[in-house]
């Protein structure tokens, strides 16, 4: 089961994300849905809190997973001096 929005995840069901650490070790292109969104795909390992790891396999709308929605928090965490200003 996805519990994200904006993050879709095609290998098996990690469950919740929160707490776990994503390795990426490729950004397999950029692909843009009939509605305009743009999805970076990503191939990399989830680390699991007791340190047992697994493969993943991810699309994320990035600009979209930045973002407050409807009140709700963002998807994807970014420290504010990682975020580019005035754009």
């Amino acid at each position: 089961m996805n519990h994200f929005r904006f993050v879709k995840i095609y290998s098996s069901d990690h469950g919740h994300l929160s707490g776990k650490r994503v390795l990426v070790k490729k950004i397999n292109g950029v692909t843009v849905s009939g509605i305009g969104n743009a999805y970076v795909h990503i191939i990399g390992s989830i680390l699991y809190k007791d340190g047992t790891t697994d493969r993943i396999n991810l699309a994320l709308n990035f600009d979209e997973a930045i973002k407050e929605q409807e009140g709700k928090p963002a998807e994807l965490i970014v420290p504010d001096d990682c975020k580019i200003k005035n754009m």
